[in-house]
């Protein structure tokens, strides 16, 4: 009896906390916490012991985690037949316990059984044992040498052993439907037929159905066929972008926990690429891209990554000469400043490329363009008016050739954008450079989404906002085409065209011939063109003549009335704009423009400050008294009457005429001015 006592208590102390892994052939029941009558029945024990008086009122006891633990406690005061009599009471309700409980109990009873002799029953209890767990053996430090031998004679009938010889070694193994990983282990199953399969990245996968012989070990040799290969490609310098297939799969790195001598290699590792013809691209800014077709396969005896040789990138930059006539703009590429205008050229890098040109503080230009290698790129740069594109899809197609004729902006619209009202545009925080500002027009019926044709059309400067179907894209002419001549319609029942009224002194008309009452028989051209025309007329003796007139060209003043519909107005005041704003030729008739414009639409103040800036030397024609006059104007509507009155007096001095070089002389009209403000011409 004592001998069995001290065997009772070392197997106790050896394993009080026994675990084990489930075998891969079984599924283990889902555990749900339950509590044993055991641990209740120790529980109730020491609460009877206990003074009531001191207990107080009844609490709630949580029982022990471990239900075997009272068990434990009956084989430490070596009561042998109550501890297994509470672990067949445990045993037989197996389905209320978790897999671990279960299989610790079973290995506590076959350890008593053992302790005590009754190998038969120690014997049942293995089998089960092993049904859980292949690879379970009793303590031998702790287990009598019949119970010994008679597990092992057990284990022969039960489990048989494989081990997997694996090509790649890493492989992935799967064995009836649970995942082992990479098994370098043997492999302890039950006798039987199981299922075996083995994975592994870039390689066909193998699986098998094999039978387990009980007391013997197998060697299983699988060799997966490669379906992929790993490649690596090395670059100098670092950073540059591989492409396979086009299709990006990073940039070449070097580690920064190398230690040798110099820079670590750059490089990028592209794992299992399938087999097969690809396209390599190498790519990184300012560099020639290097581009390689490769047939990629694999030698079986010869598993390797693909490496090839370093690539040693070449530096590339192509020329761009701007032709522009913006002296003095700043060109950009990619948002570095680059160049002051007018330049010969500038070197940008290969790829997508947004060149920016701002003078003024404003951008006058910018485009995205595609650079390649090869001869420089000429770059037609020409001011142009910003137009802010409010909405979050792409302009439509048929908005191609009005976009090529703006810088465009993108600007997301706020969650209740609501581009049909004009509070909602004037409350829009738009860049001070924008002079148009465009959104798609949306269906406002109930149950129809998506777009109703048309576009809203907002000018920040006019504050103008219309609903348009067509959108202009011809660039506005501040002058026009002065003939020398005056025409009336040719009566109804003559073949001529048009009757001369009158001819100007010096112009194309007189030069050419024509004279008043002249009959035009034919006329080849746009009277509206710069272009020369060519004219047959009949003189009063009724002789015949020809001549190709080439016109004078005039500044054209467009004193517009405000209207509620059309485009125009508002791509008007934006051109002006930008002409006004870029200098040359035409840039004061095209500020004197946008001041007829704004004060058309109700900025009289902008207006007075626009003609204050418009400088012309003419005398004859739209000239400084032309200025004068309008200046005077719109002085007097804002009520400074001595700045009108200056105004007025300096137009009549000045002379000139209105409109147009032919139009109506100024000085009358500026006396006239002078008279309503009580002031002598």
């Amino acid at each position: 009896m004592r001998r069995i006592a001290c065997t009772l208590l070392l197997l106790l102390h050896l394993s009080p906390g026994a675990t084990f892994a489930f075998p891969p052939q079984q599924s283990p029941p889902d555990p749900s916490e339950v509590t044993s009558d055991v641990a209740s029945s120790v529980v109730s024990e020491v609460i009877a012991d206990a003074d009531e008086e001191l207990m107080g009122p009844p609490v709630e006891l949580v029982p022990p985690a471990d239900p075997l633990e009272p068990i434990r406690a009956l084989l430490v005061e070596l009561k042998f037949e109550q501890a297994l009599a509470q672990l067949e009471l445990l045993l037989d309700d197996a389905a209320a316990l978790s897999p671990e409980t279960t299989f610790a109990a079973l290995e506590l009873r076959s350890q008593t059984f053992a302790a005590l002799g009754e190998f038969d029953s120690a014997l049942a209890d293995y089998r089960q044992l092993l049904m859980f767990n292949p690879g379970w053996r009793p303590d031998r430090t702790a287990t009598p040498k019949k119970a010994m031998s008679r597990y092992e004679d057990l284990r022969d009938e039960m489990i048989g052993t494989i081990e997997l010889a694996l090509t790649p070694e890493e492989a992935f193994v799967v064995l009836d439907g649970v995942a082992l990983g990479v098994a370098t282990a043997p492999l302890e199953l039950l006798a039987g037929e199981h299922l075996i399969r083995v994975e592994s990245g870039g390689h066909d996968s193998f699986e098998e159905r094999l039978e387990v012989l009980p007391g013997k070990s197998q060697t299983i040799e699988v060799d997966l066929i490669p379906n992929a290969r790993t490649v690596i490609f090395r670059t100098e310098p670092a950073g540059v972008e591989v492409w396979v297939d086009g299709a990006a799969q990073g940039m070449t790195r070097r580690d920064e926990a190398f230690v040798g001598i110099g820079e670590a290699p750059a490089e990028i590792v592209i794992e299992n690429l399938p087999l097969g013809e690809h396209r390599f691209e190498l790519r990184k800014d300012c560099y020639r891209t290097e581009s390689i077709v490769e047939d990629l396969h694999v030698d079986l005896l010869d598993r390797q990554p693909q490496r090839y040789d370093t690539f040693r990138m070449i530096e590339s930059y192509v020329p761009i000469q701007p032709q522009a006539d913006l002296v003095g703009a700043q060109i950009s590429i990619d948002g570095a400043p680059a160049e002051t205008l007018p330049t010969e050229a500038l070197l940008a890098c290969p790829g997508p490329r947004e060149v920016v040109v701002r003078l003024a503080d404003r951008t006058v230009w910018k485009e995205r363009i595609e650079v390649r290698e090869g001869p420089a790129i000429l770059l037609e740069v020409a001011a142009r008016p910003n137009l802010a594109w409010v909405a979050t899809e792409a302009p439509q197609r048929e908005l191609d050739r009005f976009m090529e004729r703006v810088n465009r902006f993108d600007l997301a619209p706020p969650t209740s954008a609501d581009p049909s009202s004009l509070s909602w545009w004037q409350s829009l925080s738009l860049p001070s450079e924008i002079d148009l500002a465009i959104a798609p027009a949306r269906s406002t019926r109930r149950g129809l989404e998506g777009l109703d044709g048309g576009w809203w059309l907002y000018s920040p400067l006019l504050r103008r906002l219309v609903r348009v179907e067509d959108l202009p894209h011809e660039r506005p002419n501040w002058s026009r085409p002065e003939w020398g001549w005056q025409l009336i319609p040719a009566p109804s029942d003559e073949q001529a065209r048009a009757v001369v009224l009158s001819v100007t002194a010096g112009g194309a008309a007189e030069r050419a011939g024509i004279v008043p009452s002249s009959r035009l028989l034919r006329l080849d051209g746009s009277l509206e063109q710069a272009d020369p025309i060519d004219v047959e007329w009949v003189t009063l003796e009724g002789e015949r003549k020809s001549a190709k007139l080439e016109p004078k060209l005039s500044p054209r003043w467009i004193d517009p009335r405000p209207t509620p519909t059309g485009a125009e107005p508002s791509w008007r005041a934006a051109w002006a704009v930008v002409d006004a704003a870029t200098g040359g030729e035409g840039a004061p008739h095209a500020l004197a423009n946008l001041a007829l414009l704004v004060e058309a639409y109700g900025d009289v103040r902008l207006a007075a400050t626009s003609w204050g800036r418009v400088q012309l030397n003419r005398d004859a024609g739209l000239g400084a008294g032309t200025v004068q006059y309008y200046l005077g104007r719109t002085l007097q509507r804002l009520g400074d009457e001595a700045g009108a009155i200056a105004a007025f007096r300096r137009a009549a001095a000045l002379g000139g005429s209105a409109h147009h070089d032919s139009g109506p002389p100024i000085a009358p009209a500026a006396r006239d001015r002078l008279t309503d403000l009580g002031e002598a011409p």
